[in-house]
């Protein structure tokens, strides 16, 4: 359906932003990495209603790349399209966020994602969950089924279990107690993937000039007298390395 109507039709105005957007990329993951990640930000969440007919067919990508905005389906067209126009075989896939689908013929989805052919074998996508994420699926979207919409017809499938310590939090922390009373210390927190996403949506949820104030709050619950004396942390907006926070403290008496 979505073929017939001419969803992910490539415009030469998605194409070269296509092109634009992987010209330094150097392999096909980091392609598909760039494309997700700038469907992800660019396309922004907003849900309207287009009138009758609205439902399964994906709105064509030409509209989306124009409005800047659309739901699920409007977030992973644009991407096929995108892919498409860099030379990947992509497709739409459905799903139901957070639950269990039945191996029954019915309405079970709520949510569309994207699938692209990568070594062989299909790789799952989702632009509209990883907005400031470092992945390319989100891990939370785990054992939950899904159906890929390709011309061959591939039955139900399920999502792959997260490996927990991919996930990982760790704070590794030094403190020595001066004899004049005076506690001082550093720790560092490193993080990945959804715990990454977590810290990332600490800073992008505020303004920066709060940045600084998050971290002195969560300190007071150590001590009232705590003083940070310096904070260094990764740029949240920069998700080619994972998130380090380094703090400096010192608490008096």
């Amino acid at each position: 359906v979505n073929e017939d109507y001419g969803s992910f039709e490539v415009t030469p105005k998605i194409k070269e932003k296509t092109l634009e957007i992987i010209k330094d990329a150097k392999d096909d993951l980091e392609k598909i990495s760039l494309l997700t990640h700038w469907v992800a930000e660019n396309i922004r969440y907003l849900g309207l209603s287009m009138g009758e007919g609205e439902g399964f067919t994906l709105h064509k990508g030409s509209m989306t790349f124009r409005d800047r905005c659309g739901v699920c389906k409007d977030k992973a067209g644009m991407l096929i399209t995108m892919l498409r126009a860099a030379g990947f075989e992509s497709y739409a896939a459905m799903t139901m966020a957070g639950a269990k689908i039945d191996t029954i013929p019915a309405d079970y989805f709520n949510h569309s994602v994207t699938v692209v052919k990568y070594n062989g074998k299909y790789k799952l996508l989702d632009p509209t969950w990883v907005p400031g994420v470092r992945e390319l699926w989100s891990s939370a979207e785990q054992q939950q089924q899904y159906l890929i919409g390709a011309p061959e017809g591939i039955d139900l499938r399920t999502t792959p279990i997260a490996p927990p310590e991919e996930q990982y939090y760790r704070v590794n922390g030094n403190s020595k107690l001066n004899s004049d009373g005076t506690l001082t210390g550093n720790f560092v927190i490193d993080a990945e993937k959804q715990s990454d996403a977590r810290f990332r949506r600490i800073f992008r949820g505020r303004h920066k000039n709060n940045w600084r104030s998050f971290f002195e709050e969560m300190m007071y619950h150590i001590s009232p007298n705590v003083e940070i004396t310096n904070i260094s942390y990764q740029d949240p907006y920069d998700i080619s390395k994972p998130m380090k926070i380094n703090i400096d403290y010192r608490i008096p008496n």
